[in-house]
């Protein structure tokens, strides 16, 4: 019930109201990772980055596959001008290629998804790590082109019918 009124503010964007009955369940909730992102969304809300940055934090320690939470901390961190730990947090993790092998029934890792990656990209092009930039740029460009050019169509021109062709033969005999 208390969740309910705590969503209820937070859709009608009532942080204060809504933070207050999130912080009530913060440590006797099963679901705790999904209340601290609930809590950090509202300290974003009233700009109170650090304890949002706080939060991000504790909720992505529970939910490492969040993709919307890391990308949302890292936009935080940015705007903090703390592009190194947003780097840290959006870059594989170091035994990734080997994490990537072992693990086959799971979905794919945080780091490969797209999202991820162009946020990375962004990050390095600000910073002026052009290399870095283009190493995490050109296999999502390179897929996406490659893409299109398989899925490519050639346009099937419509066939007329005799009585058309008849047509556009009087028209042009005209002339």
């Amino acid at each position: 019930l208390v969740m309910a009124v705590a969503n209820s503010f937070m859709t009608l964007q009532h942080y204060e109201l809504a933070l207050k009955y999130y912080l009530m369940l913060e440590g006797c909730a099963s679901n705790n990772d999904l209340i601290s992102v609930k809590i950090a969304r509202c300290y974003s809300a009233l700009k109170r980055s650090a304890a949002a940055i706080q939060f991000y934090y504790r909720a992505l320690h529970a939910r490492e596959n969040d993709i919307d939470s890391r990308l949302t901390l890292a936009s935080l961190l940015i705007e903090e001008n703390r592009e190194d730990e947003a780097l840290a947090l959006l870059s594989p993790p170091p035994n990734s290629a080997l994490l990537n092998e072992t693990d086959v029934n799971r979905s794919q890792p945080w780091w490969l998804n797209v999202k991820v990656k162009l946020k990375l990209s962004h990050i390095y092009r600000t910073k002026g790590m052009l290399e870095a930039y283009v190493e995490e740029v050109y296999p999502i460009v390179h897929e996406s082109l490659t893409t299109d050019s398989m899925h490519q169509k050639v346009k099937q021109r419509k066939r007329l019918t005799e009585n058309e062709l008849l047509e556009r033969v009087k028209v042009l005999g005209d002339r």
